[in-house]
């Protein structure tokens, strides 16, 4: 009986320890569930998905890649808010630092008759010691101005052998920009003329093949400056063993294959070469000397020779006169606008046994221009005459071609002179006299015109004279629009610019021939302006020397000044000023904005301060092509 109550207290007891040890392990699992829980959700709310929680008993371990050192201090922090810290296992992880980027190595030589520079990214002090010492050797007592930074990584493949290339380049162009990137070695300079520019090409690439362990590619770039040609002329010849043009002169490749086409295609022969420079009178230059060229090969034994506007036709006995004087005629009427036609033809040496009828031809062109060619009464009557037209047409625009042949007598004069009266009658026209008729003929805007004409000459010749008057009415074309307002031509000059910006050679004030072509386009608008009050401004960066900067704005904005005034324009109330980098329109501290920066700006003045107006060309478009130096980045 004692054993049944023993055995039954001690199943009793077992089946206690079995229940307690159950309920303990249900409440660890519990702890844990609510802990990895709650920590999680406080990991997820604070952006740190990254970590994974896993609960052991009352500790609690966190694993998962770090991205920094301050992701992981927060993670444990955290998660010490609902645990105690000394129960936390911390077996995160940091994240692999990212590999250290290549440095990207640059150097830039520039070298003018101030010294030489350089200026870049360069791959540690051995390099750096290595170029100063051969560019010094080079040098001379020139200075040379150290603007390198460093960057304590190998160097490139190849770059010492591109280094020692550019220097040698330095003995045979003294005056170059050079440029090095891991690839390419740019080679900047300026020639005098083609034959230079040929024989340094030839230097050059003997020095390539010297360098045979040379791995980078060469790029040249010599530029040859067009020349300034103080007068712009063509010369064109006809005579008894045909057509030649032995003078030709043209702005670009362009304008001078347009001359000598036409010139070919009427058959003339050619000079080797047009002329190209800078200087054309007009932009309108090639087109009047096709106009011209055309109209002159309809005649015989004729030059033709120009001369910035002046155009001459000069004939001789053998062309036929009245086609002569039709041509002159015509060809001032299709010649742009500001050009001049100036027509003359020898008279045969009279027989002195045969009397030569006397004859006087007056033309007036579109453009006012008045040409006077035959005979006067004598050499009062020639200075009457002459007096006489220049007061109805103008001093300037009279050329007077007449001779004095004293036997005609005071009728003829009166028939000259009534002939200058009807011709200011009309817009454009010819009149021709002789002692047996009177002929007229021309275009007027004025419906009236002819019935005047017609009473003038009953008046002045009396009603037994014999004239012919052919004349036709043209309605007048709309009426000339006025100057655009000044406003009006900056924006046109605005909008040129933010097309194509206005571009210069490195570290000068020269323009590049795009840049010239920019010009060319702002000189026209400006030609339809008239004398607006412009200042021409010129801006930089910041980068280099601030005096350095200074004038080498002052510099780009005169040159544009000469520019329009090489292209005929009116600049007696333009001017030109330098900022410098003192008004900065973008950050330079950026590339983007470094371009923005170097500009030239064209302002209105405004005439009751000293401070020109707000109205400005917009900021041209980034071109990176113009990265590159001290100051060619300015």
């Amino acid at each position: 009986m004692r054993l049944s109550v023993t055995l039954g207290t001690g199943a009793f007891f077992s089946a206690a320890f079995v229940i307690s040890v159950a309920i303990a392990y249900s409440a660890v699992g519990v702890i844990e569930g609510w802990t990895t829980k709650t920590i999680d959700q406080a990991h997820e709310a604070a952006g740190l998905s990254w970590v994974a929680q896993e609960a052991s008993g009352l500790n609690v371990t966190l694993s998962g890649i770090a991205p920094s050192e301050a992701a992981r201090f927060q993670a444990m922090r955290l998660a010490a808010t609902i645990v105690s810290g000394e129960r936390l296992v911390d077996n995160m992880v940091l994240a692999a630092a990212p590999k250290i980027a290549m440095a990207e190595f640059s150097l830039v030589v520039l070298s003018n008759a101030n010294g030489v520079s350089l200026i870049g990214l360069i791959p540690g002090q051995t390099e750096r010691d290595f170029l100063i010492k051969a560019v010094s050797q080079h040098a001379g007592t020139m200075p040379v101005t150290d603007l390198l930074d460093l960057a304590n990584q190998p160097a490139p493949e190849g770059w010492r052998t591109a280094q020692e290339f550019a220097v040698a380049v330095l003995d045979v162009i003294p005056q170059a920009f050079i440029s090095l990137t891991p690839d390419v070695l740019k080679i900047r300079a300026i020639t005098a003329n083609d034959a230079t520019k040929r024989k340094l090409e030839t230097q050059l690439n003997s020095l390539q093949l010297q360098k045979r362990d040379l791995q980078h590619e060469v790029v040249l770039e010599l530029i040859t400056p067009r020349p300034v040609i103080s007068s712009f002329r063509l010369r064109l010849t006809q005579d008894a063993k045909g057509a030649h043009m032995s003078v030709c002169s043209a702005e670009t490749a362009q304008d001078a294959g347009s001359i000598r086409s036409a010139a070919q295609a009427a058959g003339a022969t050619l000079p080797t070469t047009c002329q190209i420079g800078l200087g054309s009178p007009s932009p309108f230059w090639s087109q009047a000397v096709v106009v011209a060229i055309k109209a002159v090969m309809q005649l015989k034994e004729t030059t033709l020779e120009i001369n910035d506007h002046n155009v001459a036709l000069t004939g001789s006995l053998r062309t036929n006169k009245d086609l002569f004087d039709q041509i002159a005629t015509d060809l001032e009427a299709e010649l742009p606008k500001g050009f001049f036609v100036t027509a003359q033809r020898p008279e045969p040496v009279a027989n002195p046994t045969v009397k030569k009828p006397a004859q006087f031809i007056a033309t007036r062109s579109p453009e006012g221009l008045v040409q006077l060619r035959g005979q006067v009464a004598g050499d009062l009557a020639y200075r009457t005459v002459t007096s006489y037209a220049q007061a109805q047409f103008g001093a300037a625009s009279v050329n007077m071609a007449a001779q004095s042949a004293a036997h005609l007598g005071e009728l003829w004069s009166i028939r000259v002179l009534t002939a200058l009266d009807t011709l200011a009658l009309l817009d454009k026209g010819i009149v021709r006299v002789t002692e047996t008729g009177f002929t007229l003929s021309g275009t007027t805007g004025q419906a009236d015109r002819k019935e005047q004409i017609d009473s003038l000459l009953r008046r002045s010749l009396g009603p037994e004279a014999t004239f012919a008057i052919d004349v036709t009415y043209i309605e007048p074309a709309a009426p000339a629009p006025t100057l655009p307002s000044p406003q009006t031509c900056i924006a046109s000059i605005a909008k040129v610019i933010e097309k194509q910006k206005l571009k210069f050679q490195p570290s000068s004030a020269q323009l590049e021939i795009e840049g010239r072509r920019v010009m060319d386009k702002i000189a026209v608008i400006l030609k339809e302006c008239g004398p607006i009050p412009l200042e021409i401004g010129g801006h930089t960066d910041s980068q280099g020397r601030e005096e350095m900067n200074q004038k080498l704005s002052e510099s780009r904005a005169q040159a544009v000044l000469t520019a329009l005034m090489a292209r005929r324009v009116s600049v007696a109330s333009f001017r030109a000023h330098g900022y410098g980098e003192a008004e900065p329109i973008a950050d330079n501290e950026t590339a983007e904005g470094r371009e923005a920066n170097r500009r030239i700006e064209f302002k209105l003045i405004d005439q009751t301060s000293t401070d020109p107006a707000s109205i400005s060309s917009p900021r041209p478009p980034i071109d990176a092509t113009q990265d590159t130096l001290e100051n060619e980045q300015n």
